[in-house]
């Protein structure tokens, strides 16, 4: 019983945790161009998808996908 109640009080860390990377993902492509920031964006939106797929993807980050999907359909990014 003990473990699955720290189980359940590590769930909300972790989730912190790979929010917080989604966003250095993010800040990281702001200072590349071309193939990188691709990578680092479609990194970003991997993790929001499977959080998303999991039921975990608060509904205040929803929004996140979208941006970064908007972002690299741009077309802006081209690869160097």
């Amino acid at each position: 019983m003990e473990i699955r109640a720290k189980l359940a009080q590590a769930e909300p860390d972790l989730l912190e945790r790979r929010l917080d990377l989604v966003v250095s993902f993010y800040k990281i492509s702001s200072l590349h161009q071309g193939k990188v920031k691709r990578e680092y964006l479609q990194r970003a939106l991997q993790i929001l998808l499977e959080l998303q797929r999991a039921g975990k993807l608060p509904p205040a980050n929803a929004g996140w996908i979208a941006a970064i999907q908007q972002e690299l359909a741009k077309g802006v990014i081209s690869d160097q």
